[in-house]
């Protein structure tokens, strides 16, 4: 998968999810209701985001809540310093092993209680 242009962004304010420095693309992504910290993984194949479903293969998070009725491109978190780990969901997925998927893509996670 080739980056697309991307956007920086300051930190979040409410619940921080995210320090400073994020960086979001546009990208497809699938039909559905997605909230804010929810992880994805790419779908080559079809080539678009989805919910994760392996652990192994976490490469984007969800800025914030929305439904989609239709496939369509919207910005994701692609690149951020410090993801807070409390924050994101992967319902039972392995935390380290989502976290290690993440680093690696240049999302570096952490828990901690913004000041």
């Amino acid at each position: 998968m080739t980056l697309a242009s991307f956007t920086d962004h300051g930190s979040s304010s409410s619940s921080i999810l995210h320090g400073p420095n994020v960086k979001t693309a546009i990208f497809p992504l699938l039909a559905g209701t997605y909230e804010r910290g929810d992880v994805l993984e790419w779908d080559g194949t079809n080539s678009q985001y989805i919910p994760l479903a392996t652990a192994a293969n976490a490469d984007a998070v969800i800025m914030h809540d929305m439904t989609l009725s239709a496939d369509q491109s919207v910005p994701v978190i692609v690149e951020v310093e410090d993801l807070n780990e409390d924050l994101i969901n992967i319902g039972e997925l392995d935390l380290m092993t989502v976290k290690r998927a993440l680093r690696a893509v240049g999302i570096y996670c952490r828990s901690y209680t913004p000041a």
